[in-house]
């Protein structure tokens, strides 16, 4: 198993793996009516795969799952073009584990649900 950076405890018991969250604007910036984008979102995306964030003109919430970027505002989008982002938070995601969860199956019995 490769560990991501970080550090062990002095005792060498625990693995403590270093985090970095990158953060674009602040939230104050947006409460004082910031809402230019700043960054670029292929930018945003060099420095984070995981993450929250928000549109220019407040256009809907921003998420940031598996390196792609989706909007949603009223309906979810995938946004492939490359825009300003005028408030993000990511980070880089290391599962620490996984499991399996059972299918759920739709009332109709046919697994086409969640």
């Amino acid at each position: 198993m490769r560990l991501p950076r970080g550090n062990w405890l002095a005792d060498e018991s625990v693995y403590v793996p270093d985090f970095d969250i990158n953060q674009i604007s602040t939230s104050s910036a947006l409460v004082e009516g910031v809402y230019s984008g700043s960054v670029s979102s292929s930018t945003l995306l060099e420095h984070g795969d995981f993450g929250l964030g928000t549109f220019e003109a407040l256009s809907g919430e921003m998420v940031v799952l598996d390196g792609r970027i989706y909007q949603i505002a009223g309906d979810v989008r995938l946004r492939s073009d490359d825009f300003l982002v005028p408030f993000a938070a990511v980070t880089r995601f290391h599962a620490e584990s996984s499991f399996k969860i059972w299918t759920l199956r739709d009332s109709a019995g046919t697994g086409g649900g969640m």
